[in-house]
């Protein structure tokens, strides 16, 4: 059956910079309403201060004026009297002018300033109720200043709340654009991965229908590439009863040959469908126990050391089996010629993990030839065993597609030590 595979159409999904630029927006309104908001707050401060002093003083230097007018007014007073009073209504007059600002309290300040003047300059002169009658006059003039402030002071009141009430209808102008912002950005959000989830879901469903084509098409390919070699091996095996020793010989190359091409078909199919190993739970004793037994024949004049506790694996018998084969496998073919093959097998528990290492003595690998042992088809250039590079690459994805994790540490002309964490659950 022909599987196809449907395209998805690149645009429905939404695009990303519209909201971003919204979100930048959001951003930017903030910082300027908070902005705008210190702003307001340190004018209003700063005004309401100076409105509030100028007119306080204002009203003090009146009422200053109006006490300095009264004693200057009374019959007995004397000179070292008048000539401080008069010293007082200078300086409160000099203190006043800066801040009579205002056009009706300017005039209404200047004609104080011509009563007090008169009042100055006759009061030596003046009789006890003529004193009374220029008194009589500055009064008015004075609760007419007072007056000035108190309307100025009354009208920053009713400025100060207009700028608050302007300030407050700009954050609330702010806030619902900010919120509608939000709310639009929340949205696309919203649809943006509604529609990346249905974009990934039809994504893996067709990852899943490919690899389980791949699988089958290498279960096939694998079928067919071994179908040449059964009369192959069969004819070895026919040249092997001969009795002409170099006919012997030969037929036992064709089957070797036979045999190697054969494992490298059964290599490539355990490559292509090694990221999907049977599950399972296994002891991971009676593997080891089961690898050792398998492979009798190439370790017969190693010395194999195990030691294995009581721990399980996540994975299939055959998975384990598989990964442990590869691995001791390569300790076999990659022996010493200079010493005999020790092997030892370890396995215990670290944390949750189940550790399983396999330690040799055979010729190791520089740095190099570690950092690219797990690379598919990578051969160390000293390497004397036979081999196609594949068995590590396998083991590698294999764990990882258990969970579970691949150490390598080896060192030239000395050994080589393969650790395998495999989740124990």
């Amino acid at each position: 059956m022909e599987w196809q595979f449907k395209r998805p159409d690149v645009r429905s999904v939404l695009r990303v910079w519209p909201a971003l630029v919204a979100l930048a927006v959001v951003v930017l309104l903030s910082i300027t309403t908070l902005a705008i908001d210190m702003r307001v707050d340190e004018d209003t401060t700063a005004r309401t201060t100076e409105l509030v002093e100028d007119s306080l003083r204002s009203i003090a230097l009146a009422d200053e004026l109006r006490h300095q007018a009264y004693r200057l007014s009374r019959a007995n007073a004397a000179a070292d009297d008048i000539a401080d009073i008069r010293n007082r209504i200078t300086l409160a007059e000099r203190a006043y002018g800066p801040i009579a600002t205002g056009l009706d309290e300017s005039v209404q300040f200047a004609r104080l300033q011509a009563l007090l003047a008169d009042l100055q300059n006759d009061v030596s002169q003046l009789s006890p109720e003529a004193r009374s009658d220029r008194l009589a006059t500055i009064e008015p003039v004075i609760q007419r200043l007072v007056e000035i402030n108190q309307n100025d002071a009354r009208i920053a009141e009713h400025r100060i709340a207009l700028v608050h009430q302007r300030g407050l209808i700009a954050n609330v102008v702010d806030i619902v654009v900010i919120v509608a912002l939000a709310i639009a950005i929340a949205i696309a959000l919203r649809r943006a991965t509604k529609r990346q989830r249905s974009l990934l879901a039809i994504h893996l469903a067709s990852l899943d229908e490919r690899a389980k084509e791949l699988e089958a098409f290498a279960a096939r390919t694998a079928h067919d590439l071994k179908g040449p070699l059964t009369p192959i091996v069969m004819g070895a095996e026919f040249l092997n009863e001969a009795k002409e020793p170099r006919v012997r010989t030969i037929g036992a190359r064709i089957r070797r040959s036979a045999e190697r091409l054969s494992g490298i078909i059964d290599d490539l199919l355990a490559l292509s469908v090694a990221g999907h190993p049977q599950p399972g739970h296994v002891r991971v004793a009676p593997v080891i126990a089961e690898v050792i037994d398998d492979l009798a024949p190439a370790l017969a004049d190693a010395d194999v050391s195990v030691h294995v506790d009581d721990v399980t694996a996540a994975c299939s018998t055959g998975v384990l089996g598989q990964l442990l084969r590869n691995v001791v496998t390569n300790s076999s073919k990659y022996r010493s010629p200079e010493r005999k093959l020790a092997l030892q097998i370890e396995a215990h528990a670290a944390g949750d993990l189940t550790e399983i290492s396999v330690i040799d003595n055979g010729v190791g690998m520089d740095p190099h030839a570690v950092a690219q042992a797990t690379q598919p088809y990578f051969r160390a250039v000293n390497a004397s065993g036979t081999g196609h590079g594949l068995g590590l690459s396998i083991v590698k994805r294999t764990l990882e597609s258990i969970g579970g994790t691949l150490e390598l540490a080896s060192k030239a002309g000395e050994g080589t030590r393969i650790t395998m964490r495999v989740p124990q659950v």
